[in-house]
Order: structure tokens, then sequence, then C-alpha cells
């Protein structure tokens, strides 16, 4: 994963349109650095730190501590001074971070693999901090970089130093512990942000059960493949005071996936939501499975305790173990889900006929149909 360091992210809308050409890109050349480098052997151990730092302004007189908003103002000068060659001082990176109170260093070059290369971290340490220091104490003696997992006061009163004052009436992330100003304005990824709200989901996965009580024993049950076509139809009418549910097959049948078909807004009151979403979300599959039998329910467990163990499935049918294509006795093959994309040979989507190749030489997928698909990337230099 390549770090942006100048041009404009592309909005979530730009960016659905050509997600599959990039996946195809970034498979072809995984598998091109696969064959260049696999034969290599021998090379030094290289590696390296991270430091992240955070700028703070000391108030004496009222004994309190604040965020400082300078990261934009000292990384062009820490930039600057490390672009000089100095050959008895090794060279400091430094990047911006998403907040404007913190500045990322790190060296320019990795440390060696020999034992006497760790007597120099703490060294490269102590220079970067010093860099930043010399250039904060130019202006007041007040203001220090300091290393700290999190600011303690964080979003409580008047945490940030500075003149200006936030209206929250205008802010992009309608927070009164985020003001819009702690975003730093040279951040790659933030200095373009244009305000779009931040949206978030959530993911069930179901298992399927069948309580036998004669027997006091809990079997999976697989029925899947019977109660989601009806599940995805019921949620296909549109009820205004309902929210809709998308649900997804799963690997083994007895399993099912449950999201909400629109995320969670931004505001602190869609906490209050998501209770009951998953609530629906579990009712409406517990209805379908109580018409039939007052045995199956729908739980959500993390592992099944008795799976492989002894007639864990609850079914009327036999595996002929010669035949199936699992070969095991502890996940026979009509475990297998058999609605789920990934388990069958042939995929159709609409017009497009979707071949899955194992072999790494093709792992791409091969689309035939109208739509346009671009060519095979050349072979990369690295």
């Amino acid at each position: 994963m390549g770090v942006l360091t100048e041009g404009t992210p592309l909005s979530w809308n730009e960016i659905v349109p050509i997600c599959q050409v990039y996946r195809s890109y970034a498979l072809s050349q995984l598998v091109k650095i696969f064959e260049k480098c696999k034969d290599y052997q021998g090379d030094s151990f290289l590696w390296g730190d991270e430091l992240e730092f955070t700028l703070v302004h000391f108030d004496h007189s009222k004994k309190r501590v604040q965020l400082l908003l300078k990261a934009h103002e000292i990384l062009p000068r820490l930039v600057e001074t490390n672009k000089v060659n100095h050959d008895d001082t090794p060279s400091i990176a430094w990047h911006p971070e998403t907040c404007d109170f913190m500045i990322e260093g790190v060296p320019c070059e990795p440390y060696g693999f020999l034992p006497s290369y760790l007597n120099t971290v703490e060294a490269n340490m102590t220079l970067r901090r010093k860099q930043a220091q010399e250039i904060l104490s130019e202006q007041s003696d007040c203001e220090y970089i300091i290393n700290m997992s999190a600011f303690p006061r964080y979003g409580q009163g008047q945490f940030i130093y500075s003149s200006a004052h936030d209206d929250l009436q205008e802010v992009t992330e309608q927070s009164i512990h985020y003001p819009d100003r702690l975003i730093s304005p040279i951040h790659p990824r933030m200095k373009d942000y244009q305000g779009d709200s931040f949206l978030w989901g959530d993911e069930l996965e179901f298992t399927l059960v069948h309580f036998d009580h004669s027997n006091k024993r809990v079997q999976l049950l697989l029925k899947a493949h019977e109660i989601l076509p009806r599940l995805v139809e019921t949620n296909e009418e549109n009820h205004n005071d309902t929210p809709s549910i998308a649900w997804h097959p799963e690997t083994c049948d007895f399993m099912i996936e449950g999201v909400p078909c629109e995320p969670y807004g931004f505001l602190p009151c869609y906490l209050n939501t998501v209770e009951a979403n998953m609530t629906l979300r579990r009712k409406q599959a517990q209805e379908i499975l109580s018409e039939q039998s007052d045995c199956e329910y729908i739980i959500n467990m993390s592992a099944f305790p008795r799976y492989g163990q002894g007639q864990f499935i609850y079914s009327s049918a036999h595996d002929d173990l010669q035949e199936v294509t699992e070969q095991s006795i502890h996940y026979p093959d009509r475990l297998i889900s058999p609605i789920h994309p990934r388990m069958k040979q042939n995929i159709e989507y609409g017009n497009s006929a979707v071949t899955v190749h194992t072999s790494l030489d093709s792992i791409t997928s091969n689309f035939e149909d109208s739509r346009c698909h671009p060519s095979k990337p050349e072979e990369i230099q690295i």
C-alpha cells in the first residue's frame, strides 16, 4: 500500500465504476512481483521505526496543556532541513498526519542487519525530536513536541490552543469534540476533503440450529438455501417504516449473513438504531424457521461447539464418503452451500460469464460481455 503524496483522492462515486479495473491490475502486478522475486535468497534484514509526535502548548499561568495546531507550519521547514545532505547526520523523512497537531518522522535510510545498528536507534529518535523542537522554540518557550499514545484532555473543554473559534453550524464533522480546524490542511487525503458524511454499518453471521429435545442435543440445520430466497423477497418489498436488510449466503449451508441495505448515518443518534436493526434481522429469519418447526432457531455464535463430533448435522440424508469432494468425515459435502457463488464452478451474472481459475498464472477472472475491460498491464519495473 503506497503513501499518497500528491494528487486528489477520488470520491466514492468515482471509485465504484473502476474498482474491478484496479483489482485486475493489482492481481496482475502481484503475480509479476511474485514471479520476479520468488527465487531471491540471502537478502540482508533491513528494518526501521516510526515515531508520531504530538504538538502541545503549555499555559503555565492557567496550569493547563492544550493541543497545538502547527504541523502545517513546521513540516515544510523540517522537510527543507533534511534536504541538505550532512554526511555525519542521518536524514529524517517527515510526513503529515490527519490531525494538525501531529507529525510523523521516520529514518530516510533503514537500519542494517548488524547488531551494532541497535545502538543507533535512540540517537536517531533524539535527532527527530531535536529538529522539531528547535523550530518550535524559535517562536515560543511554551510549545513542545512530545510522544504519547493519546492526549488525555482530548475533547474536554478548551483543549485546543488557538485564537480562533469554531462555528459549529458549518463544520464538516458536525462535532463539538472534533472541530474542523483539527484536520490537517496539508495531508494529501484531507486537503481536498469535501465534507462527505461518515457512514458505517455492521455485519451479522447467523447459525441455523435444530434442537432435539428428546435426545438433548443441538445439531446444525442445513436450510440456508431454503430460507434465503424468502428473506430476499421479503426485503424487496418497500416498507417505509422498516429498514431493508441485505441477506447473503455463506460457504456453509447452516449460515446466513445479514447487513443493513443502507449505512448508518454520522450523527450519534444512529447508535440507538443498531440494536433494533439487529433484532429485525433475527426476527425475519426466525419467523420463516418457525413456520415449519418449533425446534429450529437462528443464533449468533463464533463457533459451533459440536462441529465434527458425531451426528452434528440435522438431516435425514447420509453422506457417501467415497464420492464427496472434500473427502472428509468432519466436513461432508452437504455442509457446502448450494447457492454460494464461489462454491459453483460456473457462475452466471446476467450476461457475464465468470470462470474462476486457481492457477497462479491466471489468477484474475475473465469477463466476457459488452462491458469495458482494460487490457493486461505491462510488467512493472521493480
